[in-house]
């Protein structure tokens, strides 16, 4: 359901938030397991002809697997495509739920892509990615249209839905499964999903509409806001909006607006970014005072390595695809923490069932190699013996068992900070060997004999890479090399969280046992390339913090600079990495069809170095525009932004809130 520039292995980023947690968040209920499985529905009805692979094998090897739940769309323009007055076409719909119910699984529908006669007119803008003619939101005019058929589909689905009546007749004795939770649209926080104008306040219009309609037919049912994703383009820009997206959802809707939980998409390349995503948008809702709401993790997954990528393609060369063994880790340990996280957390979707792979379809329209699209290559079951076990699919099976197995796991892990007293640590493995320089250590994390990537070498005294970069990381394959900085005892272990990262950013979730080293001997001092070497490249960064001091709009005017304070953790062993900082305001705009609307006025650019951890003071040249803009204004709401390398692993660009005044 993402567009396959979201795919990409980006780094996730903090927005402060106003509040901390107050207290311990509730326990919610037990929580299900599942995996999205778009893929295999749409061989059939989107992306061939003919038929596609059958469904129940895949099917029955995620009831195998501890798994009863299933995301798909619930496409309304497959039910209604012709107008409002037609009658609804339920037969892909109801292949799903039967399907899924003969297993034990139930249905999360995801209510989403109009039917052409209901959408928006397509809003392209330069500079913007493509849109997608299917993921248009609806009029505004038909929201009501939109909630009739979602009414229709908890009739038809819910408890005591006319569907079951006839699945019964069919399939005597078998338990139906009817239809719990609905998800309403997906990813409306970002341009692929609402048409190049993100706006927090219509989305919520569309919502309440539709939860209204399903709670008429259904009071029991959960309806969830549909699937904030933590980054994409907003406003032709990458920039992460999550957290201020759902505080203005909350604010537009004010103290009484209501909803049963909120389903996101905290996509990251390894652990690290995701408790950051999750952490992030808990605490965006405890800032207006929701922090009770519970979170849905509808998406989470990573796209496998292709053996016989095509040279140049992504999957060749771009460090967002993982071996089968390091994403299976990242099931494992993401799991796992997510379900013992102090959160409020509950069920957790993978993404995805299988694969669309080239060997069983043509490139869509425009893209003439299928391995440039990550979510082609993100399923976990093998499609060449159909639902058969990977690595992978063990790994999250596995994860689920253990979950079962303790009864629901102890929600001690501190991802959230809800409760202040100290938490549990998931174990890591740390395993150290001497490599062939002198004075350092070939080092493999692993979690329950999976590799680990991106997890922290930290030591006392401390250690450094082998390049002179102050900080080491495991690579995708869960190695790292570090080297010591001072003879005698060394004590090292590999920890997730704090470390380079502010506490407070990325808190300890995952820490291994210590080693003690004996260091007898220094390595050499890093070599100094000799002049005339061409450049290396352009490290990538985590991002820690970013910080606006007070700003007075007239000396911001005067001066025509905007100063901030940044604080950066470079991943690469040496040099520094670039960043790209903008400061922007928000300008009314006439928009056709619509009789105001806003866009971006950029103020003012730089690029900077940002070395190490260390926090450092960066200024911003306002533009003769930007300046003439401040003096007429009294009262500004700008926004700065960080954009780092996109073509990185690492790269996550960054956006920050800053009011100036008279």
């Amino acid at each position: 359901m993402k567009r396959p520039s979201l795919r990409r292995a980006l780094i996730g980023a903090s927005l402060a938030a106003a509040a901390l947690l107050g207290g311990a968040a509730p326990a919610p209920a037990a929580s299900s397991f599942g995996l999205n499985i778009q893929s295999l529905v749409n061989w059939d009805v989107q992306w061939t002809s003919g038929a596609g692979p059958a469904w129940e094998p895949y099917v029955a090897a995620m009831a195998r697997d501890g798994m009863t739940v299933a995301r798909t769309d619930a496409a309304w323009s497959r039910v209604q495509p012709g107008g409002p007055g037609d009658a609804h076409d339920w037969s892909v719909s109801d292949r799903i739920a039967e399907t899924l119910a003969l297993q034990g699984i139930r249905w999360l529908p995801v209510v989403d892509l109009a039917p052409g006669w209901a959408q928006e007119a397509m809003n392209p803008r330069p500079g913007c990615a493509p849109l997608v003619p299917r993921y248009l939101p609806p009029k505004p005019e038909h929201y009501d249209e939109f909630a009739a058929y979602a009414a229709a589909l908890a009739a038809r689905y819910g408890p005591g839905g006319t569907f079951w009546a006839q699945f019964a007749a069919e399939h005597p004795g078998v338990p139906p499964q009817p239809v719990a939770k609905y998800e309403i649209w997906n990813e409306p926080n970002v341009d692929a999903y609402w048409n190049n104008h993100v706006d927090a306040a219509q989305y919520r219009s569309l919502y309440d509409q539709a939860r209204a309609a399903i709670k008429d037919v259904d009071p029991s049912a959960q309806v969830l806001v549909g699937g904030v994703v933590w980054g994409g383009q907003v406003d032709c820009t990458v920039q992460t909006n999550d957290a201020p997206w759902l505080q203005a959802l909350v604010n537009s809707g004010g103290p009484g607006w209501q909803t049963d939980g909120i389903a996101i998409h905290p996509y990251g390349p390894a652990l690290v970014s995701i408790v950051v995503n999750v952490r992030r948008m808990q605490r965006a809702l405890a800032a207006v005072g929701r922090g009770a709401v519970p979170l849905e993790q509808t998406e989470l997954g990573w796209a496998l390595k292709p053996d016989d990528a095509t040279p140049g393609s992504q999957a060749a060369t771009v460090d967002g695809w993982f071996p089968e063994t390091t994403r299976a880790g990242n099931f494992a340990l993401v799991t796992d923490t997510l379900q013992a996280a102090d959160c409020v957390l509950g069920d957790q979707y993978g993404y995805a069932l299988m694969e669309r792979e080239r060997s069983l379809v043509e490139p869509p329209p425009g893209v003439t190699n299928v391995f440039d699209l990550m979510e082609h290559w993100m399923g976990i079951y093998a499609t060449a013996a159909p639902g058969a076990a990977t690595v992978t699919s063990r790994a999250y099976a596995d994860a689920i068992a253990r979950d079962r197995a303790a009864g629901g796991a102890p929600r001690d892990v501190r991802v959230c900070g809800g409760d202040p007293s100290p938490g549990r640590t998931l174990g890591l493995d740390l395993t150290v060997a001497p490599s062939g320089t002198p004075g350092c250590y070939d080092a493999a994390v692993t979690y329950r004999g999976y590799p680990v990537r991106e997890a922290e070498i930290v030591g006392s005294p401390a250690v450094r890479a082998p390049g002179g970069g102050a900080l080491v990381f495991t690579g995708m394959d869960g190695r790292a090399t570090f080297c010591a900085t001072a003879l005698g005892a060394l004590s090292a272990h590999a920890q997730i969280g704090a470390g380079a990262f502010a506490a407070d950013f990325a808190p300890l979730v995952a820490r291994s046992a210590d080693g003690v080293i004996a260091v007898s001997e220094l390595p050499p001092s890093p070599p100094v390339p000799p002049a005339g070497d061409p450049p290396q490249p352009v490290p990538a960064c985590i991002l820690n913090q970013l910080g606006l001091p007070p700003q007075r709009l007239s000396t911001v005017a005067r001066r025509g600079r905007l100063t901030t304070r940044v604080r950066l953790a470079n991943l690469a062993p040496t040099g520094p990495c670039q960043t790209t900082l903008t400061v922007s305001i928000p300008v009314k705009v006439k928009r056709k069809g619509r009789r105001t609307g806003t866009t971006e006025a950029l103020l003012g650019t730089t690029q900077t170095a940002i070395g190490s951890t260390a926090q450092q003071t960066v200024s911003i040249r306002l533009s003769k525009a930007g300046r003439k803009r401040l003096r007429k204004a009294r009262d500004v709401r700008a926004t700065v932004r960080i954009g780092l390398p996109q073509a990185l692993p690492g790269a996550q660009a960054y956006a920050k809130q800053l009011r100036l005044r008279r």
